[in-house]
Parts: structure tokens; sequence; C-alpha cells
């Protein structure tokens, strides 16, 4: 049988593999495993480690994307949910030509047209309609101070 030599970076260091004497061979053997066992150690914790952290990443952008889900529903559901309405297209024309000093009656009566409007679809409350039925009648007063008889 052929002599099997390990030779190291000295030529000290060879070690007969076939001799059963020679008990430098085991020791370097075993001190290699543990270098091994120990690099192999540290391997695996970096991979552990790795693995925990892309867990957590995953699971954080799994979360990030569930409150992006949850929030552009939520905006979906506001944007859907019903429509609001405030005072009447006229009511702000008559304003307008008030302002311009260009008010007639033509354009109060389109004011309250828009006001009945606005209460009989019921896109406006009872508090909101009482107040334009005021200013509605105190305009109508303003423009014909015989109509209050």
């Amino acid at each position: 049988m052929p002599k099997k030599k390990i030779t190291g970076q000295d030529e000290d260091d060879e070690v007969d593999l076939n001799d059963p004497n020679d008990a430098a061979g085991d020791d370097e053997y075993k001190d290699h495993l543990e270098e091994d066992d120990a690099e192999n150690q540290q391997i695996r914790e970096k991979t552990v480690g790795n693995q925990i952290g892309q867990k957590r990443k995953a699971e954080q952008s799994l979360v990030d994307k569930r409150k992006l889900k949850r929030r552009n529903r939520e905006k979906f559901i506001n944007y859907y949910s019903g429509t609001f309405y405030s005072k009447s297209t006229a009511m702000n024309f008559y304003e307008l030509s008030k302002q311009l000093n260009r008010n007639n009656k033509d354009l109060l009566w389109f004011w309250i047209i828009g006001m009945s409007n606005l209460i009989v679809h019921h896109r406006i409350g009872e508090m909101e309609y009482n107040e334009e039925v005021r200013m509605c009648n105190e305009e109508v007063l303003r423009m014909h101070p015989s109509a209050s008889n």
C-alpha cells in the first residue's frame, strides 16, 4: 500500500495517514474538524439570522401592504359613500347679481325654484331650508315693499 502523506505549509507538518502511531495526524485532524464545526456554526448562525431578518422584512412589507390596501379601501368607500349638497346654484347666481347690482325678479324667482327643488328631493335638511326661506322672504320684501301688506 502506498504511503499517503498530508503536507502542510512547512515540511515538518508531514503526517502519515497510514501510520497508526502518528498521533499528530489525529490531533491535526481533530483541530481541523473543530475549525470546520466552528465555521459551519457561524455560517448557520448568519444564515438563521438572515432568514429571521428576511422573515421580519417580509412580514413588515406584508403589514405595509395591508395598511395601504386598507387606506385605499377607506378612500374608495368615503368617495362613493354618498353625495353632498349645498346651497342651490340659483341662490349663488342671485347673490352674485345682487353684489353687481343686477338683481331682478327673475333671478329671485329662480332662487325660490332652486330652493324648492332641493327640499323636494331631500337634498337639504329642514334647518337649511328654513334659513333659505327666511333669506328669500327678506329679498322679496326688499324688492317689493308692497308685498308685506
